[in-house]
This record gives structure tokens, sequence and C-alpha cells, in this order.
């Protein structure tokens, strides 16, 4: 992503209070948010479902049929 061009908006006393950005920069932050949500969820997915083949390993999980797991989708 380009540099964005930010303004902001400030009190009597110069502290900054708000920021304006540019339409177009806005929607481009908001999906550059929503591609990095999806691949957080995907990691932790991932993470999930490598400590269940660890605790599978071990013997302290059972496997899960391909019926039951459409029916826990479902």
């Amino acid at each position: 992503m380009d540099a964005v061009n930010l303004k902001y908006l400030t009190d009597e006393n110069g502290e900054r209070t708000a920021v304006v950005i540019q339409m177009s920069d806005w929607l481009a932050i908001q999906e550059e948010l929503s591609l990095v949500r999806q691949q957080e969820s995907i990691k932790q997915q991932l993470i999930s479902g490598f400590a269940d083949v660890k605790l599978y390993k071990s013997g302290a999980k059972e496997l899960m049929t391909l019926e039951d797991c459409l029916k826990n989708e479902l």
C-alpha cells in the first residue's frame, strides 16, 4: 500500500482529536485488514489442527470419522 495522505483535526489546545483520510485509502486499508484477519484465522485453524494431531499421536484423542465431521459442520 502506498503512503496514505492523512489530515488531523485538533482541539483548541492543538491536541489531535481525529483523523481525516481519503475514502479510497480507507477502503484499501479495510481490504488489507480483511486479508490479515483471514490469514490469522487460517493460522489459528492450522495450529489447532497440529495440536489435534499431536494429541492423537500421544493417544489422548481419537480420530473423527468423515461422517461425524460432516454432522458437526451442518
